[in-house]
């Protein structure tokens, strides 16, 4: 092929690149393609890049078309062998493109109802061509054939008249969609067959045909024959067809208990009324229900079990109940009897004194009173009546009383009349008296006691130890007795107490003061001397806390001494113990701090200094320095000074010198690196510059060298460049940094044209999908891309644009772009119940309204509409209707489902029973009475249903229980029943006669038995004349007090009739009474003095044995000092009486309580007297008597003189008790005087040999009593002290020995430079022309005056070689204290003669400050 001449100015391109504009078409390999497509240059991008020139496009189609940007396309003939070139007057088209074909992605169909199932389908294929618009497709199979079950394949095709064809295929599911037909029970109700268990069998018929398969298997769970419990149990049943599809359904299987539980009651309830006001019992009811089921069932009973029940009969219902609602009933009758004697209450026995002992007649009078818990209070009578005169002696009263009910009560007391009462004697609390001053100490001592009786008078008192006696030192008890002629006696009892009073003498010393000893642990031993004698019993053991030897903290602590002689008379003291710490601490310094100067302008540093500060006590202290430590120090030397001090005020210190150096080297500055495209590939070499500089923070800028240097030429790649400076003092920085000649031609890259992929099956669709794409580099080879979105990534469904790059590690780049297609396939998701289950609501119509919830979500479009039908809320008939479901999702595909909805009448009728039916025995032979039943059935649907009941209604029932039980049925065979008892019984009980009460006295006191008879009968209304039972019976032996005889009878029908009456036997003799004469007690140790007794007294009577006593006051009462009388009483359950009385004696034997001062230390406030005044305070209370005054010796406010004075003091209470003490008071002089030390004294070195100095030391002391004191130091005021530091201590010392010390350093320093002597100049002439080098030597010398020669040190050195001209000879020496002599002078050669050496040498002595 060739083209014509006029295309000469167009462009070739094909797969994107230029051919050469003389291309010969016919030799390309794409030569028989025939592929050109002509395009206008004004519609051509390329064109207005190239200058307007047209534009020829070579593709692959296979086709030939040519296109114009104005014109409708025209058909050029396909028989061209040259292609002219286009211009817009003559367009034309060749048609290369095929028809779009649009094919469902599945055709989704139910069988067909026949045979086999086949279904014929019509196909939704169409076709659209651009030019020959609509087009028939042609498919296989072809549209509308007939498609058997499962999955078919179709493909169909569209081609064009100009022959581009085009096809798609998909997929035809058919489905077998139908369910079975499923038949079951609509409900099954049944009564349970076996009570114990509870387990009936039950059986039934459910079949399930399909449409397509016949008869399929069903199951049901649980299967047709298993037993079921009572309630209701819902079967589910299923089947299912060879294409799967499930049908399933359920039905209620009820089992009921209709059975009445079993009740027993008691005939009837007897008893006695409660002992209370009313006399209503509380009654528990023994009855009890079993159920055949549930077993033991709590009754229900009106009143209620463990009621309160009122005299007399009352009638009582009891209920059962199972779950179930079936019930049961009983009744029966309680009754509650009074059978209780009235309450008497009178005196127990009554004693009382004769008023007058002429006629021995004393009118006595009393309260006796009788009440019933029932009828209230009843009249009592006694003989003799209260406020009758009794004789000297014992006279029984005799009372009864009786209530409503005829119960008696009785009782009698003794009346006694007696003479009792015993003289009056009055005895001294307590005696006391010091001991006598003679051996022993025994005293005679004359006891103050007196008797007086009401009828004989003045007695005389008779006492051991007798009157007069001779008492031992210490308590003596004494007891004294009166006795009149009646032989009524008293006595009391008091204590001698003889004592000894006075305190052991006791010496300890005043107060003590020491230096600690052990800097370690600030533990001084310290010891003393004191002693303590008494003038009884001479010396006696003195004991200190702490003792003497102990070890004592730096401090004052009291020491407190005490003694006690053989009488316990104590006397206490106290001294103080003072040690002081006097060292001062340990200080560390360096002797020199070398730094390197600081990186900054002036170059100061921070310098931490390490100074360290030990105390033999305190341990670590914080040392304080000038400069402080952290500051910042000027570059050269700077002498530091630091200081430690203790708590005491001990300090010392210590001097170094602070040494900075410039150590920083210059900062650099060159490139980080240089980055460069290569200028000549060939060779790589590629010439670079750049610039560096170096800086020093102290000389300012310096030279700077690089290597290989700036200009030099670099190779592909990276070269590593060193940079160094140095500034003046020879600080060096060195730095490099890379030079990189680099690559810049991009790789290759290689996409696809468009990448297909089925949505992913989760939320959204979004599939994650491997791109193939490549990059190869000319030089690297094989290059990982770069997309964007990334390889591997989620793509969401549609179309995606991605592009993707490669970068060389020259990062050189390149990219290309493609299209991701992303297609949704799955069917959405949906949920619709399984099956529902209703009962009917409305039997007229069968229309049962039912309600459900079915939804269909999409995995990408998430929710979705969802129908079905019959719609949710749609009426169903009764029995199964079959409800279809499907939804669809945005991209066609379709979800279709089904399930059955079963309407069933499983409700049974209403039925109504009466718990029970009472009815009173016929008045007829037998006395059985017709009953009508009063039974209804009522059925929701149907209305009111006849019951059928067993025995029937309006039957004859005989005297007892019978059970009846009745039947609802309505016509869908849903069943109730009730059952009940129907009770005939004798109610009326027979007639009882007994005695109302017995009394009677007893005839056996040994044994309390006394035999009683009585009569009783009873007789019944129908059965005459019936047996009668007492308990106890009649003609039995009854103890002392009321017995209750119950007697009942009961007639054949069991109606029982009860009764009871009292029998009472007494008790007439008092019991017997036991007292004592007197009870002593000392006084409680408490305000008052009362004290609690607890009183011996007896009670015992003949039958009840022992009997609590009443007495007043009460047993265990709280007594007054001094005498109290008491009366006992006993009386017996039958209100038989006997008392007595006595004395109760309390004495007040405690002494009061006293508070004084243990001990009194006091400093001397006047050394010229001695006289000190002192105050304290001292109290004395006595438990009885309150606050008592005291009396010291010498009293408060005294004034003492110094040393130690013992106080005595004492206090006595009312009744004479005596409490005695004493205590030291020290004046001491413990004030340690004032002593004052300088921190430091500072002295230059003397001028002459070792540069010992005299120094005077400035201490002073002062004492607050002496005044001035000289103190003494360690080494003496005006000693010689060497250079360096020494220590010195100072102490002062007063008269009582007090002292106080401080120390203090003497710095003695070298401060004089040493003296250096050498020339003033010197001047050569040079002696070597060819060199200009000349020897020259001097001499110098250095000299302290404390250290003597000291070396020197030149520079240049004597003896060196000088050029020609002046040159500066620098020379310093150094003493050992670190003073430094400089100085400097020059040295001249000047060019001399030829061949001579000769110079001439100045000397002169200098001395420089």
């Amino acid at each position: 092929m060739e083209k014509s001449e006029e295309c000469g100015n167009n462009i070739l391109i094909y797969g994107g690149r230029m051919l050469p504009g003389n291309t010969n078409l016919e030799t390309t390999p794409w030569a028989n393609k025939r592929s050109f497509v002509f395009r206008s240059p004004r519609q051509s991008r390329f064109a207005r890049r190239h200058g307007g020139r047209g534009l020829i496009w070579v593709t692959s189609s296979g086709q030939d078309a040519c296109d114009s940007p104005s014109t409708s396309p025209q058909y050029c003939p396909d028989s061209s062998e040259t292609f002219p070139c286009m211009d817009t007057r003559r367009p034309c088209y060749i048609d290369v493109t095929p028809p779009t074909i649009s094919c469902p992605r599945i055709v989704e169909s139910p069988a067909a109802n026949s045979s086999g199932g086949n279904t014929s389908i019509t196909l939704n294929v169409t076709c659209v061509d651009g030019i020959g618009g609509n087009i028939s497709p042609t498919c296989s199979p072809s549209n509308g054939s007939s498609f058997a079950i499962g999955n078919s394949n179709v493909t169909c095709t569209c081609s064009d008249q100009s022959g581009n064809t085009n096809e798609c295929s998909f997929r035809v599911s058919v489905h077998d969609e139908s369910m079975p037909d499923m038949h079951s029970p609509t409900g099954i109700n049944a009564g349970a067959v076996d009570r114990a268990s509870g387990k009936t069998p039950i059986s039934w018929e459910a079949t399930c045909i399909d449409n397509v398969d016949g008869p399929v298997s069903i199951e049901c769970s649980p299967p047709s024959g298993s037993e079921f419990n009572i309630g209701t149990t819902v079967v589910n049943c299923s089947c299912q067809d060879d294409a799967g599809n499930v049908n399933q359904g359920s039905f209620p299987v009820t089992v009921s208990d209709v059975t009445p539980p079993t009740i027993s009651c008691p005939r009837i309830v007897e008893s006695p009324a409660a002992n209370s006001p009313g006399g209503n019992p509380i009654i528990t009811l023994n009855v009890t229900c079993v159920d055949g089921i549930e077993g033991n069932i709590s009754p229900t009973c009106t009143p209620s079990n463990g009621s309160s029940f009122a005299i007399g009969n009352s009638n009582v219902t009891c209920t059962c109940s199972d779950q179930s609602g079936n019930t049961n009933e009983c009744s029966f009758r309680v009754s509650v009897h009074d059978e209780s004697m009235p309450d008497m209450h009178s005196p127990i026995g009554i004693n009382a004194s004769a008023v007058d002992r002429a006629s021995g007649k004393t009118p006595i009078s009393w309260e006796a009173t009788c009440v019933d818990n029932v009828d209230g209070p009843v009249s009592i009578e006694c003989s003799p009546p209260s406020g009758s005169e009794f004789n000297i002696g014992t006279t029984i009263v005799n009372c009864s009383c009786q209530d409503d009910a005829g119960n008696v009560n009785q009782g009698s007391f003794p009346v006694t009349v007696s003479d009792v009462t015993p003289p009056t004697i009055s005895c001294p609390r307590i005696v006391v008296s010091p001991a006598a001053n003679s051996p022993g100490g025994n005293t005679i001592i004359t006891l103050n006691v007196t008797c007086v009786d009401g009828i004989e008078g003045n007695i005389s008192p008779t006492c051991t130890p007798s009157n007069g006696s001779s008492f031992a030192i210490g308590n003596s008890n004494v007891t004294c007795t009166c006795s009149d002629q009646s032989g009524n006696t008293n006595e009391c009892s008091f204590r001698v107490s003889v004592h000894d009073e006075s305190m052991p003498d006791m010496q300890s010393p005043t107060g003590l003061n020491a230096s600690a000893v052990d800097r370690a642990s600030g533990e001084t031993p310290i010891s003393w001397e004191a002693t303590c004698v008494d003038n009884v019993d001479g010396p006696v053991s003195i004991e200190c806390s702490p003792p003497s030897g102990s070890e004592f903290n730096i401090g004052t602590t009291i020491v407190n001494c005490s003694c006690q002689d053989d009488a316990g008379n104590v006397n206490q003291g106290s001294f103080p113990v003072t040690v002081s710490d006097v060292t001062p601490p340990t200080i560390s310094c360096p002797r020199i701090v070398e730094s390197p100067a600081a990186n900054s302008p002036g170059g100061n540093p921070t310098i931490t200094l390490d100074v360290k500060c030990v105390d033999g006590i305190e341990g670590n202290i914080s040392p304080t320095c000038t400069p402080s430590n952290g500051s910042s120090f000027a570059i050269g030397n700077s002498n530091v000074t630091c200081t430690c001090s203790d708590q005491s005020g001990n300090t010392n210190e210590c001097s170094f010198r602070v040494s900075v150096h410039d150590e920083s080297m210059p900062d650099m500055h060159s490139p980080t690196g240089i980055n460069a495209s290569a200028v000549d590939r060939a060779s790589g070499k590629t010439p670079i510059s750049w610039e560096a500089t170096c800086v020093d923070n102290v000389d300012g800028p310096v030279s700077i060298e690089c290597s290989p240097p700036s200009g030099s030429e670099f190779n592909i790649g990276t070269t590593i460049v060193n940079c160094s400076c140095q500034d003046d003092a020879r600080n060096v920085n060195q730095g490099s940094f890379p030079v990189t000649v680099s690559d810049v031609t991009p790789p290759t890259i290689s996409c696809p044209r468009i990448v297909e992929s089925p949505a992913a099956n989760s939320p959204g669709g979004n599939p994650t999908i491997t791109l193939n794409v490549t990059c190869v580099d000319g030089i690297e080879g094989n290059i990982s891309p770069t997309c964007t979105p990334s390889n591997g990534s989620s793509f969401a469904i549609g179309n995606s644009n991605v592009t993707c790059t490669c970068s060389d590690q020259s990062g050189n780049t390149n990219e290309c772009s493609f299209r991701v297609s992303v297609h949704d396939e799955s069917m959405p998701d949906m949920h619709s119940p399984t099956g529902i289950n209703a009962s009917a609501v409305d039997r007229a119509s069968g229309k049962t309204p039912i309600s459900w919830e079915a939804t269909c979500v999409d995995n990408v479009d998430g929710p979705v509409s969802i129908e079905c039908s019959p719609p949710s809320g749609s009426e169903f008939n009764i029995g199964t209707t079959i409800v279809n479901c499907s939804c669809q999702d945005d991209a066609g595909n379709v979800n279709q489902g089904s399930f059955p909805v079963t309407v069933s009448d499983v409700t049974p009728p209403t039925i109504s029973c009466p718990r029970i039916v009472k009815s009173p025995a016929a008045n007829s032979p037998g006395g059985n009475p017709t009953i009508t039943l009063n039974v209804t059935c009522v059925d929701g649907i149907e209305g009111n249903i006849s019951p059928t009941c067993t025995p029937s209604n309006g039957s004859s029932f005989a005297i007892g229980n019978s059970n009846v039980t009745c039947t609802c049925s309505d016509q869908s065979g849903n069943t109730n029943e009730c059952s009940f008892r129907v009770s005939v019984h004798d109610e009326s009980m027979p007639d009882m006669h007994s005695p109302t009460q017995i009394n009677a006295s007893a005839v056996d006191r040994a044994s309390g038995k006394t035999p009683i008879s009585w009569e009783a009968t009873c007789v019944d209304n129908v059965d005459g004349p019936v047996y009668i039972e007492c308990s106890p019976p009649s003609g039995s032996e009854f103890n002392i007090g009321t017995t209750i005889a119950n007697c009942s009878c009961q007639d054949d029908a069991g109606n029982v009739n009860q009764g009871s009456f009292p029998v009472t036997v007494s008790d007439v003799t008092p019991p017997t009474i036991s007292c004592p004469r007197i009870v002593e007690s000392p006084a409680a140790n408490s305000p008052g003095g009362n004290t609690t007794i607890t009183l011996d007294v007896t009670c015992v009577d003949g039958i009840e044995g022992n009997i609590p006593p009443t007495c007043t006051p009460s047993n265990g009462s709280s007594f007054a000092i001094g005498n109290s009388n008491v009366t006992c009483t006993c009386r017996d359950q039958s209100g038989n009486t006997n008392e007595c009385s006595f004395r109760v004696s309390v004495h007040d034997e405690s002494m009061p309580d006293m508070h004084s001062p243990t001990g009194i230390n006091a400093s001397a406030v006047d050394r010229a007297s001695g006289k000190t005044l002192i105050s304290w305070e001292a109290t004395c209370i006595d438990n009885v008597d309150g606050p008592v005054s005291i009396e010291c010796s010498p009293p408060s406010g005294s004034e003492f003189n110094i040393g130690t004075t013992i106080v005595n003091c004492s206090c006595q209470d009312d009744a004479g008790n005596v409490n005695q003490s004493s205590f030291p008071v020290t004046v001491s002089d413990v004030a340690r005087p004032t002593i004052s030390c300088p921190r430091m004294v500072e002295s230059p070195a003397a001028n002459s040999p070792g540069g010992n100095t005299s120094i005077t030391l400035n201490v002073t002391c002062v004492d607050g009593v002496e005044g001035n004191i000289s103190p003494t130091c360690t080494p003496s005021n005006g000693s010689s002290f060497a250079v360096g530091y020494s220590n010195v201590t100072c102490t002062c010392s007063d008269q009582s020995e007090n002292t106080n010390e401080c120390s203090f350093r003497v710095s003695v320093h070298d401060e004089s430079m040493p003296n250096m002597r050498f020339p003033t100049g010197i001047n050569a002439n040079a002696v070597d022309r060819a060199s200009s080098k000349t020897p020259i030597s001097w001499e110098a010398t250095c000299v302290d005056n404390v250290d003597g020669p000291v070396s020197i040190e030149c520079i240049p050195p004597s003896g060196g070689e000088f050029n020609i001209g002046t040159t500066i000879v620098n020379c310093s020496c150094q003493d050992d204290a670190g003073n430094v002599n400089q100085g400097s002078f020059p040295v001249t050669v000047s060019e001399g003669r030829q061949g001579t050496r000769a110079y001439t040498l100045k000397t002169q002595t200098c001395l420089i400050d």
